[in-house]
């Protein structure tokens, strides 16, 4: 059975991330790191690498998008331009979390560290700004890829919930030897959360079963996703390509920003 061709993208986070595979499986993928330009960037890249591809936009079979979560703006212009090359080109469309990406990549690249274990568990952490990160957990087995719901947690139960996690993975790593298991932390947090990566020295190393790799979403590893939720695919007519929104206080209105102004004014 001939693989599905998918264009997939992702723009959650300051990289602008786009993939393409075509017919005969050759992936084709281009990363730029584009802070607040994703928009000016994003089609030029599209279609360059279908050029490269050579691919057709008849020809495609599945257009998926990281649905975020991440920066508000980042999110609006992947569903954006989605939505209008599905529209424009009558594709249909898959919404991928981009954690679940981001875990997903460093998996597929580090697959000679991670083939002889039975399960590999992993937690994909991305900074959400204001004191909060962005939680998703799931579990990779050879022919399986579990994900948890997505959670935005403040900054101190993010570090507490962490610690807990791999202090319980360490301890039971010493007194099981039947279940072999890893453990792979990834994501961003590294610059806002120098604690946390602190806490995971302790327990990463070339010998152990748990690892943590700093990434970002990628829109290569959104191909095999997207091959792994063929059932979920959606027409436009069945659903519009979304941002995945988990903060419904983005920012101030101007109304909102006088009145607390105000507010400040009277209690001094």
């Amino acid at each position: 059975m001939p693989q599905p061709i998918i264009l997939a993208l992702d723009t959650s986070t300051q990289a602008c991330s786009v993939a393409i595979n075509n017919a005969q499986g050759k992936v084709f993928h281009k990363d730029v790191m584009t802070p607040q330009s994703h928009a000016n960037q994003i089609l030029d890249m599209i279609q360059t690498l279908m050029s490269d591809a050579e691919v057709k936009p008849n020809e495609l079979d599945i257009l998926a998008y990281g649905q975020g979560p991440g920066a508000f703006t980042g999110i609006r212009i992947a569903a954006g331009v989605i939505q209008g090359l599905a529209f424009g080109w009558d594709k249909p469309v898959i919404g991928l979390s981009s954690l679940s990406s981001i875990a997903k990549s460093i998996i597929q690249l580090n697959i000679q560290k991670f083939q002889n274990y039975e399960r590999v568990e992993w937690i994909s952490l991305v900074d959400a700004r204001m004191k909060e990160v962005y939680w998703q957990a799931g579990i990779h087995l050879k022919n399986d890829w579990q994900e948890s719901e997505i959670e935005m947690l403040p900054a101190g139960e993010f570090l507490r919930r962490l610690e807990a996690k791999v202090k319980a993975f360490h301890q039971n790593s010493l007194t099981t030897s039947t279940d072999k298991k890893a453990l792979v932390i990834c994501g961003d947090i590294e610059k806002e959360y120098p604690q946390a990566i602190e806490m995971l020295a302790a327990y990463t190393g070339q010998n152990s079963d748990i690892s943590w790799f700093p990434s970002l979403p990628s829109a290569q590893a959104m191909l095999e996703l997207a091959r792994l939720k063929q059932g979920e695919v959606q027409t436009t007519c069945e659903a519009l390509p979304t941002p995945l929104y988990l903060r419904n206080h983005v920012a101030d209105t101007i109304a909102e920003r006088e009145a607390k102004k105000l507010a400040k004014s009277n209690l001094s």
